[in-house]
């Protein structure tokens, strides 16, 4: 999935990749974002099977993986993932006869092999589309239409798929992407926090039942977001000022605030973008080496074990010592059982909410 060209990962990605354009002068530049309509479910299995089988045999030598399969294992192992998905109602069961599952751990990777395979007969041969990003089935450009007659004409030309749907948005002053306002003025590009009309950003609460470490973190955390989005100083620091109240209104302590703020005002825009993940770093160097070359974009140091394994576990905050405990007995189990097998696995500990009161009402309302 990391080899495909105009794939962004996430909204670091999005903005480092804005960030290295260079837009032309004296051209007529179009903002532009599409979304897929129901993506998931509009797409033949058959197809996904056929993309996905075609792409691990043409990469398979360039990937790192714990095992190597052979095209009949490979098929094997896609029908097994997508074609025995079930739901059920009212204690019936139903198998999904059309499209991929949206909760399945491949629908993913699956969804995005089989979108770039389909959209790369319509996009590739485009001279006026200046720059393309796609998240899952989410995309943006910046189409130069100084040439085109007809823009919406031209949107309906390009945009024209025998399966696939599109919602299509386009403006020449802002727009927006996930998380992301981009702004055009003047040829130049400068992006802003986006935030849907109806937002509530109802942080949790100080006294919830979380840990005392990621609640001390969440305001800190929120900041360093704003501070990568926005471009000009003067939104960054409107919009901590925004979260921060936010957070005291959530009964955050003031002097877990002030020293959100006081960290905040010593961070870079440009250091906080350039400490990317592995997986954007791989992906810039296959794509877009000159980024990591004129913004020495810095690598993480990561364990050398690659693959990890998640065991979620409900939290309790009268059992802080349950992460370390849970391992300890996977280990023993392991030792006992499989034979040292999940000690090459890098057993991970993992957090979901336990059932409250509040979520039981809500879920029978």
């Amino acid at each position: 999935m990391n080899l495909i060209p105009s794939l962004i990962l996430d909204t670091r990605h999005f903005l480092l990749l804005l960030n290295n354009l260079t837009l032309p002068k004296n051209r007529n530049l179009v903002l532009l974002t599409y979304d897929i309509e129901s993506m998931y479910t509009n797409l033949d299995v058959n197809l996904c099977k056929k993309h996905c089988l075609n792409k691990y045999l043409k990469f398979k030598g360039k990937l790192s993986v714990p095992y190597k399969f052979s095209s009949y294992q490979f098929q094997k192992l896609m029908s097994l993932c997508l074609d025995y998905n079930f739901i059920k109602f009212k204690n019936l069961y139903f198998k999904q006869t059309k499209g991929i599952a949206m909760g399945n751990a491949t629908s993913v990777s699956v969804a995005n092999i089989t979108a770039e395979c389909e959209l790369s007969p319509l996009f590739d041969n485009c001279e006026y589309i200046f720059f393309h990003a796609r998240f899952v089935d989410d995309g943006f450009m910046i189409i130069d239409s100084t040439d085109i007659a007809d823009f919406n004409v031209w949107c309906m030309n390009i945009f024209s798929h025998s399966n696939l749907k599109f919602t299509l948005n386009h403006s020449t002053t802002d727009i927006c992407f996930l998380d992301v306002n981009v702004s055009l003025s003047n040829n130049k590009l400068s992006t802003t926090l986006y935030k849907k009309p109806m937002s509530r950003p109802l942080y949790a609460h100080y006294f919830s039942n979380l840990p005392k470490q990621l609640l001390n973190s969440l305001p800190y955390s929120q900041g360093l977001r704003i501070i990568k989005i926005c471009f000009e100083i003067e939104d960054r620091e409107t919009e901590i000022e925004i979260m921060l109240n936010t957070f005291h209104n959530r009964c955050y302590p003031n002097d877990c605030i002030d020293n959100t703020r006081q960290r905040l005002a010593q961070m870079s825009r440009l250091d906080l973008l350039t400490k990317c993940k592995n997986l954007i770093i791989d992906n810039l160097k296959l794509h877009h080496p000159e980024i990591l070359c004129n913004m020495k974009v810095k690598t993480e140091t990561h364990d050398s074990i690659l693959h990890r394994s998640y065991v979620v576990m409900p939290y309790y905050k009268s059992l802080p010592t349950l992460n370390s405990l849970t391992i300890e007995f996977i280990m023993k189990e392991s030792d006992r059982i499989y034979t040292h097998m999940l000690h090459t696995l890098n057993v991970k500990v993992s957090y979901r909410k336990i059932n409250s009161l509040t979520r039981q009402l809500c879920n029978n309302i």
